[in-house]
């Protein structure tokens, strides 16, 4: 294009020259006719050219609007998760027909999880957000938390459920969907009476006691629960030093103060 320019404007100059010159008596008519023809020659390519290459810009556009929308049929090809994770489900197979709302697979995250436990009526109360917690994960390590979450309302089994974020970036050891033991202490106390929970036992009419030995005799003592952890639970209500029986083949309804006993040790 620019070539065809500059070979145009010297044929303008050139005829104009010829032109003057035969006016002049210094060149021949035909001269000036040949100079102009090529003038009407590089115009004629000039425009020719400018005719194609709007052609061109036209294609270009519906070539790029072309590749827009063949990107975006590609794009459907693509699914893209919104984070990084893993794939814990695959819910659609190679072939099968793709519709809205249906889930293909399913993503989670497990550098981050989610603890949730129950807490019961009784101890709602005493717990609050923030406060630390402990967990035992699968390798065995005590790990520690905090709870961030307290649901606003009690569940059908008169639980309210806690949650807490766990940092599983280190190993991934803890996997979605596992079991792991919580504790969390809601209050200390000191010098307390602490027993096996299996010795505790409960009333139909919902009191709870424990059976000691006396002078070689049964005794139910009335005690009040403190709290639990794991298999121990602490009352008041007993001296300390005090015999318990943790379990009966007669069954503790068989069972009554005065009855007299055995100690082997």
């Amino acid at each position: 294009m620019e070539s065809l320019k500059t070979s145009l404007d010297y044929w303008n100059r050139e005829s104009q020259r010829i032109t003057s010159l035969q006016e002049g008596g210094a060149a021949t008519v035909s001269e000036a006719d040949a100079a102009r023809e090529q003038v009407n020659q590089f115009n004629g390519r000039l425009e020719s050219a400018l005719h194609k290459t709007k052609a061109l810009e036209h294609q270009a556009e519906s070539l790029k609007r072309r590749l827009g929308e063949m990107q975006t049929r590609l794009s459907y090809c693509s699914i893209t998760s919104p984070f990084d994770g893993v794939v814990s489900e695959r819910d659609a197979d190679p072939g099968d027909q793709a519709a809205p709302g249906k889930t293909i697979l399913t993503i989670q995250d497990q550098s981050r999880l989610r603890l949730a436990f129950d807490v019961p009526q009784q101890d709602v109360p005493k717990i609050q957000t923030g406060m630390s917690l402990s967990y035992a994960a699968p390798d065995g390590n005590i790990r520690k938390a905090a709870v961030n979450t307290l649901y606003p309302s009690l569940n059908n089994a008169r639980m309210m459920r806690a949650e807490a974020v766990l940092d599983n970036d280190s190993d991934n050891s803890i996997v979605s969907g596992a079991y792991v033991r919580v504790s969390l202490t809601l209050a200390r106390r000191e010098n307390v009476v602490v027993v096996p929970s299996a010795a505790v036992v409960e009333s139909p009419e919902a009191d709870t006691y424990v059976f000691v030995v006396d002078n070689d005799k049964l005794k139910a003592i009335p005690v009040e629960i403190i709290g639990n952890q794991q298999d121990q639970t602490a009352v008041e209500g007993l001296d300390a030093g005090e015999q318990v029986v943790v379990s009966t083949f007669l069954g503790w309804s068989e069972l009554s103060s005065g009855l007299a006993v055995e100690v082997r040790q």
